[in-house]
């Protein structure tokens, strides 16, 4: 884990969206993030953000059967994470589709998602293509990893915190989805490393660091 401190206990916005820019060696993906369902994971974004916590990060896994990219560990491994947790805000409560005719059961992701992140086949499909949502490894065990889901038959349970949807930049995680997952031996697998490395060059929330405000017209 890597200790950076801490967000403010209070005071986050709980109302509108903010834009979370995540700007990569690909291209920009730009999310927004519904601060009213998630806005404890808006705040921790907005924290980490500011302190390049992800500055130079790799997104470190693919998934062809959860339909998911994986990204916000400093290490780049997977299980990395800031030095502190944060509880579990909106989770689906209903699919946004049926149940796949017939599913086929996702493994267990090794060592990120949680111990259980399949669905049940009878209970559909709750996350959508576009949605972000924070990897956890358990109730509450937020911390900094967020899957961008591509596909829209994710086997993935309701059991994962939405924080919003990407706005602009699918494309750019469309790149690393057509180049698959490769195992340690730089074989393709359903689910492993990207072949296609995206790696976070800078990812804040609102205005980029170190902007210049801008100028205000004086009144008349």
């Amino acid at each position: 884990m890597v200790d950076v401190g801490t967000p403010p206990t209070g005071g986050e916005k709980r109302t509108g969206t903010e834009t979370m820019v995540v700007q990569t060696n690909l291209g920009e993906v730009d999310v927004t993030l519904d601060l009213a369902k998630a806005p404890c994971a808006a705040a921790s974004f907005t924290y980490l953000g500011g302190r390049d916590f992800f500055k130079n990060s790799s997104c470190s896994m693919i998934s062809k059967e959860l339909q998911v990219v994986q990204c916000g560990d400093p290490k780049s491994t997977g299980v990395g994470g800031p030095a502190y947790q944060f509880a579990d805000e909106y989770r689906p409560t209903e699919p946004v589709f049926a149940a796949p005719t017939s599913p086929t059961p996702s493994p267990s992701a090794s060592g990120s998602p949680s111990a259980s992140p399949s669905a049940s086949p009878a209970t559909g499909i709750y996350y959508k293509r576009g949605d972000v949502i924070m990897v956890n490894t358990g109730a509450n065990t937020n911390g900094s990893q967020f899957y961008i889901v591509y596909g829209d038959s994710s086997t993935l349970s309701a059991a994962y915190t939405v924080i919003g949807t990407v706005s602009n930049g699918m494309d750019v995680v469309d790149k690393v989805v057509q180049g698959g997952a490769v195992g340690d031996n730089g074989k393709p697998v359903n689910q492993g490393k990207p072949k296609t490395t995206m790696t976070i060059q800078q990812l804040y929330v609102g205005e980029p660091p170190n902007a210049t405000p801008s100028p205000t017209t004086p009144a008349s």
